[in-house]
């Protein structure tokens, strides 16, 4: 015979099983912290759009998110650096790895559209933003004070560009040593975000800043970016998104996402929404550069 209170017990469960089915599932992505800014923005559109799976972001650094995955802590650590040796076979103790590319960072140099500049090498960026170059006709402009113009901590380019650029990593283990704890010259303009950045720059011919490129195309009316190169000798390369793709701007680098295959069926809905044409165009709005095509729509011709 079925009670009053069996009843109630099978009630309860049925309801208690059918709130549990109705949480979502929690994802934890962590790493990076150049990545962290654009990994929240994008978890935020996300998680309103579904309510199947909530993304939530940590950062701390790529290693610590390789850590992570490693201790089966987290479902995919973000990444912007390539895998060591020594990081992929530790990894691939707890099954396959798949790593895919969501994103390029990249730092192009932005300057008044009327600065007669058209190019500039790593030394002569230091330089600026250091405050040993005070004036654009020491390094080839016309006689004009310079302003550097940096972005708060916040940001993942300010992140990059004082690796790159203040520490000199890309000319090799020893200049960085050398610059490790060079900083921005204290008369550098601080800005919140890079439309402020854009705007200064417009109004103020001397000044010079440095944001990503998906962010100087759409304040393309008000800056121009100067080719670049690392050394002096070197080609000087135009900040484009097809210099980027083939590799050929070189103040930029990918950012990954790194997983278990086992794992594939839960983080796939959250990376096809990054690679999607909205997932993308967010990482644009967020001062990054796309790790795909923009989509095109062809019109048949009447």
């Amino acid at each position: 015979m079925i009670t009053k209170i069996t009843i109630l017990f099978l009630s309860l469960g049925f309801l208690f099983h059918c709130q549990k089915e109705s949480f979502p599932t929690r994802l934890k992505v962590k790493g990076s912290e150049t990545m962290h800014h654009m990994l929240d923005f994008l978890a935020k559109s996300y998680n309103k759009k579904q309510e199947k799976f909530l993304i939530e972001i940590e950062g701390g650094g790529s290693n610590s998110g390789i850590k992570a995955l490693k201790e089966g802590k987290i479902s995919i650590a973000a990444i912007s650096r390539e895998l060591s040796d020594k990081d992929l076979p530790e990894l691939e103790k707890g099954g396959e790895i798949e790593k895919i590319l969501i994103a390029y960072d990249g730092a192009a140099i932005v300057v008044h559209p009327e600065n007669k500049l058209k190019q500039i090498f790593l030394d002569q960026v230091h330089n600026i933003f250091t405050g040993k170059v005070k004036n654009w006709k020491e390094i080839g402009g016309g006689d004009l004070k310079i302003i550097p113009v940096i972005r708060n901590d916040n940001s993942g380019t300010a992140h990059f560009f004082r690796e790159h650029v203040l520490h000199k990593k890309d000319l090799g283990a020893e200049e960085y040593k050398k610059n490790i704890n060079t900083i921005f010259v204290d008369s550098a303009k601080i800005v919140k975000d890079n439309t402020e950045m854009a705007a200064f720059i417009y109004q103020n011919p001397g000044a010079v800043g440095f944001m990503g490129m998906g962010s100087l195309m759409e304040n393309s009316s008000k800056i121009k970016g100067l080719a670049y190169a690392k050394q002096e000798k070197d080609d000087y390369v135009l900040p484009t998104p097809k210099n980027v793709f083939d590799r050929k701007y070189k103040l930029s680098r990918g950012l990954y996402f790194l997983y278990h295959k086992t794992n594939e069926f839960k983080v796939s809905d959250f990376t096809s929404y990054i690679l999607s044409e909205e997932g993308q165009k967010k990482v644009l709005e967020s001062g990054y550069l796309r790790s795909t095509l923009p989509e095109v729509e062809v019109k048949a011709k009447p």
